[in-house]
């Protein structure tokens, strides 16, 4: 959506990445999140303490609609329009009413972090957007250095990961065998196999990476094989053993020349398929999640001011 004539009436900056606009207006530093509708309206505002709901019980709710509060941070919600240029119309009557309510009651503009009234801007924080004074910026700054060079010296060790991932596999090759005993899919497996398989990684190698993903992605693959392998000596030998004395181990070493005198490869291939399928279609996106929000993880290292509104603005009344 094209937010610029919203920005020249309200004097607040767009910012497409975050869907939210943000400034100064009528005297409050606001940020407004612009998906989903309704429109929400966030300041950090204090009048000689922290928030309570019961400050704003006599909100008009035909204006806007009490959201939430927690220590100095404030939510409303705008009334909803079915086109834009209503929920624009919506906004704009919304911050009227909000600045003008908070300047009747007495709210000053304060940091979010300890509600020392003052100047804030906006900032990005920790993958969030805040308003900060610059006392609290530079100090939340220090320590998300502080963290994210305690973080950079963690460093991964690829085998000792690659160890736990094959540890943590062995779960899943339990529950494949398991399964398929008892008769159900033993894919499922595969999505278990997936799981521990991270869990063993991160464990045993402190950290994940795109490297580490395609190493567990290798390892659950070549588990699959090993669970396949085993469930067909294990269904072989509960049949062989009723009439021949065999171990274990002899029907896992001559599997192969069981299968082929049995003409029974072509089962083995389609369930071995069938069980690596579904294992990367439930795994894979798991493992894919488990890696990515770990490297996202960084974001919360990230703090920078927000660029600056290009102006402030006054109170504009809808025409």
């Amino acid at each position: 959506m094209d937010y610029s004539e919203l920005e020249a009436l309200t004097g607040l900056r767009y910012d497409a990445a975050n869907r939210i606009m943000y400034g100064t207006y009528n005297g409050y530093k606001v940020i407004v999140y612009l998906y989903p509708t309704p429109y929400r309206l966030t300041f950090s505002v204090t009048n000689g303490g922290a928030l309570q709901k019961d400050m704003f019980k006599d909100i008009d709710k035909k204006a806007v609609t009490f959201a939430g509060c927690q220590y100095f941070r404030l939510t409303v919600s705008c009334k909803s329009g079915l086109r834009q240029a209503k929920n624009n119309e919506y906004l704009i009557s919304g911050l009227n009413y909000m600045t003008d309510y908070l300047s009747s009651h007495g709210f000053d503009n304060c940091s979010e972090m300890d509600g020392t009234p003052g100047e804030t801007g906006v900032y990005y924080a920790a993958g969030a957007v805040r308003l900060l004074s610059q006392q609290d910026y530079e100090r939340l700054a220090k320590n998300v250095a502080q963290q994210a060079e305690a973080e950079q010296q963690v460093k991964e060790n690829i085998p000792m990961g690659t160890l736990g991932a094959v540890i943590g596999s062995l779960v899943g090759v339990a529950a494949i065998i398991l399964l398929d005993r008892i008769g159900f899919i033993a894919a499922i497996g595969g999505t278990i196999m997936s799981y521990c398989a991270v869990f063993g990684y991160e464990k045993l190698g402190k950290k994940l990476s795109t490297t580490s993903k395609w190493i567990i992605l290798a390892v659950i693959i070549l588990m699959v094989v090993f669970a396949n392998h085993l469930c067909w000596a294990i269904s072989a030998y509960l049949q062989l053993k009723e009439t021949y004395i065999v171990s274990f181990t002899q029907i896992l070493d001559n599997l192969g020349d069981l299968l082929s005198s049995n003409e029974l490869w072509g089962r083995y291939f389609l369930n071995l398929g069938m069980i690596m399928v579904f294992t990367l279609l439930g795994g894979f996106p798991l493992l894919n999640r488990s890696v990515n929000s770990v490297i996202d993880s960084k974001k919360a290292y990230v703090i920078q001011p927000a660029p600056a509104a290009e102006y402030d603005y006054g109170r504009y009344d809808v025409q």
